[in-house]
């Protein structure tokens, strides 16, 4: 059965979240939280999900406690993607942090910590009713009076003098600016009076907008954390490089936000919530498939090339083989499911020919290890491998090349992309890819966050623009698959 309202808190804020449901019952509001609600035996993860899914309204106990849940920022990305009524209730007197800020930044809040959550209550009932009946958040505040967070808005609105500025900044420089900027204004007795005739006749100024790089509309950069990458160290690195962005561009500001998963980044970037984000190739092309303003600037230069791809190789017993048909019940050996170039590239190659790696082959083992799958298949315990090309030159095995043979080399993917908005001033962008891109190069911050931590290769992000992505595109249309399917495991 559906249910009205789906409580998220903190295991922590049980006393509150129960107060809640308690008084949200008593109104006949229909509540659904955990553990309570969750089935006997059933799966807590599936139930929480078909629970958000069947909600009409997504009640988040905001605190402390809940800023540093994971599972209730799980909670709230899966309400985001069900675009689910969002009202957090702020119980502390704290603004949310990482993640949370990414998500809630640009959202009403009821405060609810003054003099105490318990007399906010009745008004988040009343509220929550209000909504239920079709009223919309705003109108319901305004209505009864609850003090709320403002959201920010992003919307660029150039007011003339600062299009004035910004023209004498590209023929005069920075300095001249600056030099504007330090002119005193008059005082009261030399400012002009104006009559109550010109005054009639004076055009209404258009409210001034905050422009994006600014200390109140910083331009927000958002990634996940790669798992190779200790989360203790994420903060100083990505504050290192939004504070050098800051020096090279007078004073511009740059909000670095580490975010859950790459699939949570690319919400954030679609629906504006941040202006550029890190993103694999599969999740990049999923804005060819969703309503996502999104573009792909820029990519990682690393081992030499810009793109990486995986191979199909047979062990000697197989050696000749001329058809994929000819191996159907062998055994697989890949390193694991989560690869991009031993298990997604592949996959995609063979559904070209009709064919799912699941149901082909008699048995699949995963190895772990891209180098163990060749000795695998050197010592015959293998009939076909996958791993990335060449993986037969990580080994010191003798003849390695002739008694494991390459069969099918797969199509190239691009490596870790720097995706923009494209709804960003293009000079803005041009700015943007010209510090990432010098950055990159002498610093190693950028490439530790991309989860790149070999200190024996150079990496850089270069410039490049979206058809570097129209041959992965075109296995994705040939396997007939949709990029959506292979988002990455983190």
């Amino acid at each position: 059965m559906a249910h009205d309202i789906f409580i998220s808190y903190s295991s922590k804020d049980k006393n509150v979240a129960d107060a809640i449901v308690a008084a949200m019952e008593q109104e006949d509001i229909r509540c659904w939280y955990a553990p309570r609600d969750v089935k006997p035996g059933g799966d807590w993860g599936d139930e929480i999900a078909k629970a958000i899914s069947n909600s009409k309204v997504f009640l988040l106990i905001f605190s402390g406690n809940a800023n540093h849940s994971q599972r209730v920022l799980d909670e709230l990305n899966l309400a985001i993607t069900k675009e689910s009524t969002i009202l957090p209730f702020r119980i502390e007197n704290m603004d949310p942090v990482g993640a949370m800020q990414l998500h809630l930044s640009t959202r009403h809040w009821i405060d609810a910590f003054v003099p105490s959550w318990e007399k906010h209550i009745e008004k988040l009932v009343r509220a929550v009713k209000m909504n239920l009946e079709g009223e919309e958040l705003e109108e319901i505040f305004d209505d009864l009076g609850v003090t709320k967070h403002k959201k920010k808005k992003t919307r660029w609105m150039i007011p003339v003098a600062a299009t004035i500025a910004l023209g004498l900044g590209l023929v005069f420089g920075i300095p001249k600016l600056r030099e504007i900027a330090e002119t005193p204004t008059p005082t009261q007795a030399e400012a002009k009076t104006t009559s109550v005739s010109e005054l009639k006749d004076t055009p209404t100024a258009e409210p001034t907008e905050i422009p994006l790089g600014s200390a109140e509309n910083p331009i927000v950069w958002t990634f996940a954390v790669h798992p190779s990458v200790p989360y203790a160290e994420i903060k100083p690195a990505s504050e290192a490089v939004a504070e050098r962005f800051t020096e090279a561009y007078d004073g511009m500001v740059m909000k670095a936000i580490p975010s859950p998963s790459i699939s949570a980044a690319y919400d954030a970037i679609c629906v504006g919530e941040a202006h550029l984000a890190y993103l694999d190739s599969f999740t990049y092309l999923r804005s060819d498939e969703e309503d996502c303003d999104i573009e792909s600037r820029m990519l990682w230069y690393s081992y030499s090339d810009i793109e990486y791809g995986g191979a199909i190789y047979l062990s000697n017993k197989h050696k000749g083989t001329e058809s994929i048909s000819e191996l159907e019940g062998t055994i697989l050996c890949i390193p694991s499911r989560t690869s991009i170039s031993a298990w997604v590239l592949p996959s995609l190659e063979l559904r070209t020919q009709g064919t799912a790696l699941d149901a082909f082959f008699g048995e699949i083992r995963e190895l772990g290890d891209h180098s163990e799958v060749i000795r695998s298949l050197y010592r015959g315990e293998c009939d076909v491998g996958t791993a990335f090309y060449d993986a037969r030159s990580n080994t010191d095995l003798p003849n390695v090349m002739d008694r494991v043979e390459l069969f099918i080399t797969t199509s190239r993917v691009p490596q870790t992309n720097m995706s923009f908005r494209t709804d960003i001033e293009s000079s803005l962008i041009t700015s943007l890819i010209a510090f990432l891109n010098s950055d990159s190069k002498e610093y190693n911050d950028l490439a530790f966050i991309n989860g790149k931590t070999s200190e024996i290769v150079d990496e850089e992000l270069i410039e490049i623009n979206d058809s570097f992505f129209n041959d992965i595109r075109d296995l994705l249309e040939r396997a007939g698959a949709k990029a959506s399917e292979f988002s990455p495991p983190y």
